[in-house]
């Protein structure tokens, strides 16, 4: 009696590769195994198997697996950064800032090994990689147009590049610290975690679009 042939996976079987865009559809395969089992199980030869391409054909796009991750990463910025261009910019600047802030966050939580990859460590020479920078980039962009709007057109270019830049980092390290749970929710003043990020977010802008008080200026010899 002939042995049964053994069907592929269901995900090999879905994304399995007839035609069209080979590095889009290694991507895809990629980035759903990321999510799936963690960026150690990922390969370049698994993701092959997954696109129901040779070994080698991934290499024709691919030179290893930091080039693959960074397409990986460079796909999640572009999902984030659509995301972004989706939401209601014609509301007050706060607000705005609030719910871009809020929509990365979210996208983080609902993406945390995609999202770790994008932020993380495990790229060293994203340099080597104009379309990850590009699509990373694209996000930045949109942030710092958003919190330009708040700030007004009195801020000098580098209180926006300052402003940025913190507005970034509290995103990443808000989303992390709530993908770990390490943020101490329910203890002391501090709400539950589903509040957190709307609370956070809240001071947080609300301190970013209060302006500070004006510098006492010196003159030189003192007061005397």
């Amino acid at each position: 009696m002939p042995q049964r042939r053994r069907r592929a996976p269901a995900t090999a079987r879905r994304h399995r590769y007839h035609h069209g865009d080979l590095k889009a559809a290694l991507v895809a395969v990629a980035t759903e195994a990321l999510e799936r089992d963690g960026q150690a199980a990922l390969s370049l030869r698994g993701v092959a198997r997954g696109a129901g391409v040779s070994q080698a054909a991934p290499y024709h796009h691919f030179s290893d697996k930091e080039a693959l991750l960074a397409g990986v990463a460079g796909g999640g910025f572009d999902r984030l950064s659509a995301a972004l261009d989706a939401l209601d910019d014609s509301g007050p600047p706060g607000d705005v800032l609030h719910a871009a802030c809020a929509t990365a966050v979210r996208f983080a939580l609902a993406h945390p090994e995609l999202f770790r990859l994008m932020v993380g460590a495990s790229i060293p020479h994203r340099d080597a990689y104009p379309a990850l920078e590009t699509a990373r980039a694209g996000v930045e962009d949109r942030l710092r147009a958003t919190v330009g709007a708040l700030l007004g057109e009195g801020a000098n270019p580098q209180e926006l590049a300052v402003a940025t830049a913190g507005t970034w980092s509290l995103v990443t390290g808000l989303a992390r610290s709530l993908i770990d749970r390490t943020v101490p929710a329910g203890r002391g003043h501090l709400p539950r975690e589903a509040a957190v990020l709307e609370q956070v977010l809240a001071v947080y802008v609300r301190g970013l679009a209060t302006p500070p008080p004006p510098r006492a200026i010196a003159t030189r010899g003192g007061t005397g």
